[in-house]
């Protein structure tokens, strides 16, 4: 925001109160007591890419791939995947558009978070072009990422290291939490991520693939009336 002078104004959101909705409900509540305030006030695009099915089956035949279509697919994602973390600080440097602006908004960032995500914060704010994807943005702390440890080599390495710290819980309550730069998905149940039960995402995912990626580390463009541009 350009302005952080009326920050109670920020309630965690109420899903209209439909009680159906409880849990919803319940898990941004929680969000908004462990991260504060400031944190909820930060937005960006989930950016959701696909290939196209023509292309895929065009990639195939040029591979001369014989074993099973899906893993084939979803190791096409992944090697995607990979390439994308392995660069995404060129992306961040060149697309970041929000840097701190409000002093008021980036100390109660500041004071929510981690001692180690502050320290970092302070080496570099002078630098920062994208709020969201500082120490202080959404995102896991270096250490909350070395315990996770998950692993991005195949779908099956994913699905086991993530299931794994869903269900030891602690770190993370529930694999949406896990606030990797990019995801996989599957085409089905998306939308209605939020009120699943902690691991149901995982399961459909082992079950039936990959259907496309969710990129998570795009500031909206100050320049487009919709936020993101064809280009």
């Amino acid at each position: 925001p350009g302005r952080w002078d009326e920050p109670e104004r920020l309630r965690a959101a109420e899903f209209g109160g439909r009680p159906e909705d409880a849990a919803a409900r319940a898990y941004r509540a929680e969000l908004l007591r462990r991260h504060g305030r400031a944190r909820q006030a930060i937005s960006g695009l989930h950016y959701n890419f696909s290939f196209d099915a023509e292309l895929l089956a065009a990639l195939r035949r040029s591979d001369g791939a014989t074993g099973p279509e899906r893993e084939w697919r979803d190791g096409i994602y992944f090697g995607v995947m990979r390439n994308f973390l392995r660069h995404q600080h060129v992306f961040n440097a060149l697309w970041g558009m929000s840097p701190p602006e409000d002093g008021a908004f980036w100390q109660d960032l500041r004071a929510a978070a981690g001692g180690e995500s502050r320290a970092e914060a302070d080496r570099c704010a002078g630098v920062i072009s994208s709020v969201r994807l500082s120490p202080l943005g959404y995102g896991l702390a270096p250490d909350v990422a070395e315990a996770l440890g998950v692993d991005f080599s195949s779908l099956d390495a994913y699905v086991e290291r993530l299931g794994a710290a869903v269900q030891r819980g602690g770190v993370l309550a529930h694999e949406r939490e896990f606030y990797s730069p990019v995801r996989p998905k599957t085409v089905a149940g998306g939308a209605g991520e939020e009120k699943n039960e902690a691991g149901a995402s995982l399961q459909r995912l082992a079950r039936e693939g990959v259907g496309y990626l969710e990129f998570r580390v795009f500031d909206l463009d100050p320049f487009e009336a919709n936020g993101v541009g064809l280009e």
